[in-house]
């Protein structure tokens, strides 16, 4: 158990210090010698715990993931209109505050095709959450569609 918190620990470590490293020196100009060397450990090992610098910004994309979940679950508001801009505000600022480093994780997404595949299902699951947010608004009768409204 201690060994799998380490190792988690590690990579943490890792993909920190390339974000910082990133933004600090752009993207292009960080070598995974220099993120495994800033961390003290040998180039192979990072290679344990990211098979391409390229994983470092997949890392990111699905820790996205996990937040956007974590503000869906904080607005439970039963208005449909108010909770969807309850959570793209918080989405928004998050990114605006990180602005550099989302345009980093875009621009290098798009130019790579190994990323465009692996982050494919985190906008597919992003496309699910709000389905499920707009679908719970429905079971709650919080929300009428459109047609649903011709139909009376």
């Amino acid at each position: 158990m201690l060994r799998e918190v380490r190792k988690q620990e590690l990579k943490q470590q890792l993909f920190l210090k390339a974000i910082e490293l990133f933004q600090e020196k752009g993207y292009d100009n960080v070598t995974v010698e220099e993120i495994a060397s800033s961390c003290g450990i040998a180039k192979g090992t990072f290679f344990n715990y990211f098979p391409k610098k390229e994983h470092i910004l997949l890392h990111l994309g699905q820790s996205q993931i996990q937040f956007m979940s974590e503000i869906v679950q904080k607005h439970q508001v039963p208005n449909l209109r108010e909770r969807l801009r309850l959570i793209f505000n918080d989405l928004l600022s998050t990114y605006a505050q990180h602005s550099d480093l989302l345009k980093l994780t875009l621009s290098e997404t798009m130019k790579s095709a190994l990323l465009m595949k692996e982050e494919s299902p985190n906008i597919l699951i992003f496309q699910q959450t709000l389905c499920q947010v707009i679908n719970e608004a429905k079971d709650l009768h919080a929300f009428q569609t459109r047609w649903e409204s011709l139909g009376r």
